[in-house]
């Protein structure tokens, strides 16, 4: 869960010893020293979370310099914890009819090699993330990964519940994978989360800015129009026809500065960075199936997830997404999506892009310079 921001500041500030009274959408705090030294901030503080306050105030939002105090208050404390949880009871039989549900392969088949108790690492990521265009917008996200099999899920549930059930007794090691391959899935992850949760906020900028180029269109349009209609009334023709050609040209070429200049007002940036990281461990049963793709074949392992409480689902190894089915490619059976083993938009050869990060094998065209 993450918590509201008006909240985390409120919770902050008192347990630094700051007297808080919450009102609607500010918060009037009495700051005490050494408080007031390190954020800034004077003895009595009207603390804002709307940039449209008409009050005098000190704004705390993601990217304010009040908040990145609260960082530099919190420190590294916030950054990174492990915890280990207790084991999920849950039947064999029912995990592993849970897992097969969910393996859909359209070009492959599987066999279930083993199940096991196994030691598995989850990690919990927060970003938080700015999109600015001619409107801000910004949030946290939350995503939940397996770094033994990089299966990525969003995470929306109650972390203050996990940190309740979990032991107070040392954390044991997992088989993981490389930290540089978990990061950059985290990062995948949080990329597409992030704009899936922004869909309606660019829906509407796109709708604005296909509204703003029509007026412009229209406005230009009807001045062009009015010249033809004065050229042809008049009949005009020779040098006085090429001036009012001319002015057609200007108005033309000023309508396409004014369309470029709303495209470059209305264009969304977009950034995220990384907040906290808590590790889960827990002793949690895992399905290994054995995935064949003509005569080669290769173990993946499957998880019971304890957090979301279900089965982890099959990830795409090219762009860390899930999908409802799944291809296995020919040369190292990667596991991909529909859209990342699909067919080249110049020649029509399926082909996977994890082996082929650049481009299609065949036309080559198109090709993109290899990260």
């Amino acid at each position: 869960m993450t918590r509201p921001i008006h909240l985390f500041t409120s919770d902050l500030l008192e347990y630094y010893g700051a007297v808080i009274e919450q009102t609607g959408e500010s918060v009037n705090a009495v700051i005490p020293e050494p408080l007031r030294s390190q954020l800034g901030l004077p003895e009595y503080a009207n603390i804002t979370f709307s940039p449209d306050s008409a009050e005098i105030s000190f704004l705390v939002s993601y990217g304010s310099d009040l908040f990145k105090g609260f960082s530099k208050l919190i420190g590294k404390r916030g950054y990174f914890s492990e915890v280990q949880l207790p084991s999920p009871q849950i039947r064999a039989e029912k995990f592993e009819k849970k897992a097969c549900e969910k393996v859909v392969l359209k070009n492959a088949v599987y066999d279930i090699e083993k199940q096991e108790i196994k030691n598995i690492s989850y990690l919990l990521s927060y970003y938080k993330y700015h999109a600015v265009s001619e409107e801000k917008k910004e949030g946290i996200s939350s995503v939940l990964i397996n770094e033994c099999n990089l299966s990525a899920n969003p995470f929306y549930g109650e972390i203050d519940e996990l940190l309740a059930a979990s032991r107070q007794e040392t954390v044991q090691s997992a088989e993981k994978q490389e930290i540089s391959s978990v990061l950059a899935t985290i990062k995948s992850a949080h990329s597409y989360l992030v704009l899936e949760e922004l869909e309606e906020f660019t829906n509407s900028l796109e709708r604005r800015l296909n509204n703003d180029v029509r007026r412009v269109n229209e406005y230009y349009r009807t001045l062009i129009n009015e010249i033809n209609d004065r050229i042809r009334i008049r009949n005009l023709f020779g040098e006085e026809k090429d001036k009012y050609l001319s002015k057609i040209k200007t108005i033309e070429t000023e309508m396409k500065f004014k369309e470029q200049d709303l495209i470059d007002r209305y264009t969304l940036n977009i950034s995220i960075e990384p907040l906290s990281f808590i590790r889960f461990t827990v002793k949690t049963p895992v399905l290994w199936l054995r995935l064949k793709r003509r005569k080669e074949s290769r173990l993946f392992p499957l998880a019971y997830n304890p957090i979301l409480k279900t089965a982890d689902l099959l990830p795409c190894e090219s762009c860390f997404k899930h999908d409802s089915s799944y291809y296995i490619c020919d040369d190292k059976l990667h596991i991909l999506c529909n859209e990342c083993f699909s067919e080249c938009p110049d020649c029509g050869k399926q082909y996977c892009r994890v082996c082929h990060k650049t481009g299609c094998p065949r036309c080559k065209k198109n090709l993109k310079p290899e990260q």
